[in-house]
């Protein structure tokens, strides 16, 4: 009866402890979320008393901080302005605008007024219409708005200083406010406006600052604008909030709004950032101004939440526990083996599929060979790289991937191995098609079950061995550019130096007197002279900055093609018959083809740096220059090309590789026999291409040099209508166009 009646008692006492726990889980909860509740709300309406009594406490602080601010900087700003010597200085001045000693010393004295307040961003002086005389902080921004505008007027309608409306300058998004005080005359007519300009977050946004960062507590100005609620101060939620964000008058779940309405007080709504707070909103006394003092609710509540959330796990835990002891006492034995198996055998499974992961589908090749070399396990990656399948990897040896004349010393290598160190090589090995690629090998001896495997981990670094290789280069070239740049600079240096040392020299040898009038003549064409040469330096390197910024302006006109080599050809005929040269141009185009259109400053550049540089490097002989009959490369537009011709001493093969670079010459040095900065032949090149076309040299040493140069033009058949060569390829109509680059 007893082993009959045992199974029947134990499912009954198991059936009744069962509905005890239940039972007793169910009133525990019970108590527990009843209690819950009522703690909560206790604790919500306590700390929602000490956050308002605190908002309030910092809002009055803040009130009274921000209102003595503004009386300050009233004070200050009164005492700068009513200064007799500044209103007696302003009102001459402006009484006789031309006395400009005046007007730096005014400048002066709001310089220092500037230095030595640094909250002060600017200091105006404005007329009565409301435009700027002159600023106190030279280069600084001006900038007048309508705010502005509405400050001075009602300066000059109630003859009193005036605190202005905060405003946002563009293009900074700066916020500024305006002091704005009248100055007066000797019949007491107001001469001026002095106007002190002030950033707000120098000294009113620290006042603003409460809480810490992480925290929400905060506090800002707001005012009415309009039919709306506009924020003065930036936020922590939107840091650009200043005279931006706006909530409507019908936006009643706003505290602003609501403050807006009823007057300042205690709210709780929907914040700026549409979290619930509470805020505490006063008035600032003699401003439309109001500030807010806020807390996000969840903030502010979070201490009780997570008391609870303690409480309520505390309890949880025990009430488990207690559950969980009763359970495990019963099922402890029967379950404790199964499931420390099951553990075991889910642990081993990941640890396989783990592993089995990392190898299929890592980056690196992986290869794992037995004591002999023989290859038993490839993964994807080295059957991607290698072009092998793993069956055939399985029919290999390691030394089978390295390229033939390194696989010896990779035998060798692979026999000295070292069990427990292992080591890092690069080897260069062999694809199945041949093809061969730099890697880097981490190779070791490992041991499984008792057998001693190889196992390598290849990575392909042919990209970074490029790299080096690349990065070797770029530096050379760099030093190369350096180097360049350092010999250009003590060339200009030279330059400037030697023809501005001409000048001031043969200028105090005249001041002498008893020179005769030739001689006089002389010295004066030898200043005339270094002048030019210091002027084409200048301009060389004017040409050159804007080249490099890429400011060059392509202005397109009229050009009489005929006519121009006919006034290079005198301009440039008495310097070759100083040097005994003969000069000489020819055209191919009749009168009615010559008429191009181009830009004529850098036509003109171009064919003086070439036409300087055959007369600079021609010692005898002839200079012949012109155009060569136009070429048509389409049914629309044909290129016209030009060319200067010498006799002189012609360009090495070698330097012909760099002739048209910037900062290059053909002798570097400050010793050599030609003068010039060599940039000429540069520009050169910039401004052909800037034409939409192209230049180039063909020259032998000692037997001269023939530069080229064309561009495209439109077609005489198009029936020209002021088009540029840029405009017609786009079909744009108009009478010029200014191109930028």
């Amino acid at each position: 009866m007893e082993n009959n009646d045992t199974p029947v008692k134990r499912e009954k006492w198991e059936t009744k402890t069962s509905k005890g726990l239940i039972s007793t889980f169910i009133f525990a909860a019970i108590l527990l979320f009843a209690g819950s509740y009522i703690y909560l709300r206790n604790e919500e309406k306590v700390w929602s008393n000490q956050a308002l009594k605190q908002l309030k406490n910092t809002s009055v602080l803040k009130t009274r901080l921000i209102e003595a601010w503004r009386q300050e900087r009233l004070a200050d700003f009164r005492e700068k302005a009513q200064s007799p010597l500044l209103q007696d200085a302003v009102y001459n001045w402006i009484n006789r605008r031309g006395k400009n000693g005046l007007k730096d010393e005014i400048q002066q004295r709001l310089q220092i007024v500037i230095q030595d307040n640094p909250k002060f961003v600017n200091i105006l002086l404005i007329d009565t219409k409301g435009q700027n005389l002159l600023s106190g902080k030279i280069g600084a921004s001006d900038f007048s708005t309508a705010s502005t505008g509405k400050l001075v007027r009602e300066v000059i309608k109630t003859n009193k200083e005036i605190f202005g409306d905060w405003y946002k300058s563009s293009p900074e998004e700066a916020v500024y406010a305006d002091i704005a005080y009248p100055l007066h005359g000797d019949r007491q007519e107001i001469v001026a406006i002095i106007l002190f300009r002030i950033d707000p977050s120098i000294e009113m946004y620290p006042i603003l600052k409460t809480g810490s960062d992480n925290s929400t507590e905060e506090a800002f100005l707001f005012e009415k604008a309009g039919d709306s609620v506009l924020y003065l101060t930036n936020l922590k939620s939107l840091p650009n909030a200043a005279l931006s964000l706006k909530f409507p008058l019908t936006n009643n779940e706003n505290p602003a709004v609501k403050a807006i309405k009823n007057g300042p007080g205690f709210y709780e709504g929907m914040g700026y950032h549409d979290q619930k707070v509470l805020e505490y909103i006063q008035p600032i006394k003699g401003t439309a101004w109001f500030l807010s003092t806020k807390i996000d609710k969840n903030e502010l509540f979070q201490p009780v939440y997570q008391r609870i959330k303690i409480v309520v796990i505390i309890i949880l835990l025990l009430f488990f526990s207690f559950s969980a002891v009763v359970l495990l006492i019963l099922n402890f034995r029967r379950k404790h083996y199964y499931k420390q198996l099951f553990e075991d055998e889910k642990r081993l499974a990941a640890l396989r599929k783990h592993y089995e992961y990392l190898v299929k589908y890592a980056n690196d090749i992986i290869l794992l060979e037995d004591d002999r070399l023989n290859i038993i396990e490839a993964n994807e990656r080295a059957q991607l790289t290698y072009q092998y399948g793993l069956e055939e990897f399985q029919k290999m040896k390691k030394t089978d991937l390295v390229a033939p004349e390194y696989r010896k010393a990779s035998e060798e290598r692979l026999k000295n191995l070292n069990k427990t160190e292992g080591y890092l090589i690069e080897n260069v090995h062999q694809r199945k098609d041949g093809s061969r690629f730099d890697v880097e090998i981490s190779a070791r001896i490992i041991d499984i079950d008792g057998q001693k495997f190889l196992h390598q981990v290849i990575r392909d670094i042919t990209e970074r061995k490029n790299m080096i290789s690349d990065l070797i280069v770029a530096k050379e070239h760099a030093q190369e550019s350096e180097r360049l740049k350092s010999a250009f600079l003590a060339n200009i240096s030279h330059e400037i130096r030697t023809p501005l040392n001409g000048i001031l020299g043969f200028a105090e040898i005249l001041k002498e007197p008893g020179f005769t009038g030739e001689e006089q003549k002389e010295y004066i064409e030898i200043i005339e002279q270094s002048g030019i040469r210091m002027l084409n330096t200048i301009t060389d390197i004017v040409n050159l900055s804007e080249i490099e910024v890429g400011q060059m302006n392509l202005k397109l006109s009229e050009l009489n093609v005929n006519k121009r080599l006919e006034k290079l050809y005198k301009f440039f005929k008495t310097e070759a018959d100083k040097k005994g040269l003969k000069i000489s141009y020819k055209s191919f185009l009749s009168d009615q083809d010559a008429m191009i259109q181009t830009d004529v400053d850098k036509f003109d550049s171009i064919f003086s740096n070439l036409i300087k540089n055959a007369l600079k490097f021609t010692h005898q002989g002839e200079i012949e220059f012109g155009n060569v009959s136009a070429i048509s490369n389409n049914s629309n537009h044909r290129n016209m090309k030009f060319y200067v011709k010498d006799t002189g001493i012609g360009i090495y093969p070698e330097q012909m590789q760099y002739i048209f670079e910037r900062f290059r010459q053909g002798s570097e040095s400050l010793n050599r026999k030609f003068e010039g900065t060599g940039l000429g032949l540069s520009i050169s090149k910039a401004f052909a291409e800037v034409l939409g076309g192209n230049i180039w040299v063909e020259s032998e040493p000692g037997n001269g040099s023939i530069f080229y140069f064309d561009f495209p033009l439109p077609m005489k058949s198009l029936e020209y209508k002021g088009m540029s060569y840029s405009e017609s390829r786009s079909k744009n109509k108009g009478n010029q166009e200014v191109l930028k680059f």
